[in-house]
Order: structure tokens, then sequence, then C-alpha cells
């Protein structure tokens, strides 16, 4: 028999994360942390804004419907969903404005001069997290083949592994900033729960990955656990 246990909000458990997040992080500025996750952001946000202007009628006075605008991207089936989530977004972000009557319009179509700066601004906001070169290379990766992607011409996992190589999500995975303080919050609220259970904790992992995150928590657990 096989338990699932579902962890519930626990205010206790997600200050403990925090702290232990923090802790793992010190001496990195939280708030110039935030502005550099924003950079990243921006440039997929703007990367995203102007593939949808060159295939499709976003930038149209009366912009058109998510379901209509996945049509003209030929995303496959699987991968329509995807199109929705981006405009919600972009949405979010005053990128695209939603009219009212299930239509959505680009607010501003994006200039090079945008895609540059939002490109370089990137880059240095990686250095400062301490993210290695690939990621930039990744990101610039994901946003050039977004349209295959989105079509199943490509994969993610031949992108995030090129020949079978985890260099890459190793090194986005791994020792930079938004990465240590993750992986200690997710190790310090497991091992919480390992506390407090008088059955031993078991745990089964989904979409390990590289197994950075693992990796954490069984350190933290120890071999006694």
């Amino acid at each position: 028999m096989i338990m699932i246990t579902v962890i519930e909000s626990d205010a206790r458990l997600g200050s403990r994360a925090d702290e232990n997040g923090l802790a793992a992080i010190e001496g990195w500025s939280t708030t110039q942390c935030a502005e550099d996750v924003d950079a990243l952001d921006r440039l997929v946000l703007v990367g995203l804004a102007d593939l949808l202007v060159r295939t499709t009628d976003i930038a149209a006075v009366g912009g058109d419907e998510p379901r209509a605008l996945a049509h003209r991207m030929s995303a496959s089936p699987e991968h329509r969903w995807v199109v929705e989530r981006w405009l919600n977004d972009l949405v979010a972000a005053g990128m695209v404005e939603a009219l009212g009557d299930g239509r959505v319009r680009l607010v501003e179509r994006p200039r090079r001069t945008d895609l540059t700066a939002a490109r370089d601004r990137m880059i240095e906001a990686c250095a400062r997290l301490g993210y290695a070169a690939s990621l930039p290379t990744l990101l610039l990766g994901s946003l050039r083949h977004a349209a295959d992607l989105l079509q199943g011409r490509v994969s993610v996992q031949s992108i995030l592994y090129p020949d079978g190589d985890a260099t890459a999500a190793l090194e986005v995975y791994g020792t930079n900033v938004i990465s240590r303080y993750l992986n200690a919050a997710a190790a310090s609220v497991v091992a919480d729960l390992a506390r407090i259970r008088a059955a031993p904790l078991r745990i089964l992992e989904l979409g390990a990955g590289v197994g950075a995150t693992s990796e954490h928590i069984l350190g933290t657990l120890g071999t006694g656990t």
C-alpha cells in the first residue's frame, strides 16, 4: 500500500523554510535578487510578445482570441494551453490588453532596441545571481526555438540536455542564489516533517531532473532518517 500525504499550508513550516532559505544566501541582497529575477522574466516576456507579433494578428486594432492565436502559431493540440499561459503572463505584465470579449491585443509592439536592452540586462542579472553562461544561452535558445517547441518539432529536453549533456541543467539548478534559497527551503520543510512524524518518512520524487533538490534534502536528512 502506498500512502500519499498532502502537505497543507503551515505557517510554521513556511517561516522555517524562509529562514533557512535566507540563511543559505546570506550576504546577497534580496532586493537586488528580486530585480534581477524580474530582468530574466522581462527578456522572456519581450521575446514572446515579439514572437506573437511576427506570427499572429495580436497587434491588430481588434486583437484576436487566444484559440485563434494558438491556431495561427500552429500550436500542437497538447501545447495550445501554453499560448494561453503566455497571454496571461503578458496581460499581468501590462504588455497585452484583455478587451473583455475574449479577445486580447498587444499594447505596444516590441522594438529591436527593446529586445537588445532586455537581453543585455538579462545577461548582467544572470552574472549577479551566480548563474553560469549556460543560462543566458539556454534562455536565448528557448526563445529562438519557441515556435518549434510550441509546434512539437523541438523538445524541451533537446534544449536543456543537448546531445544528452546535463552540464547546462546542472549549472542552472546548481549553486546560483535562486537554487540555493529554494533547495535550502525545501530541505528544511522535509527535515521538519521527518522530525515530527512518528513513522519513517518515505519520499517519492517525480520529475527529479538532475536531482539537485534531492541532493540537498537527502543531505539534510542524513543516513539515519
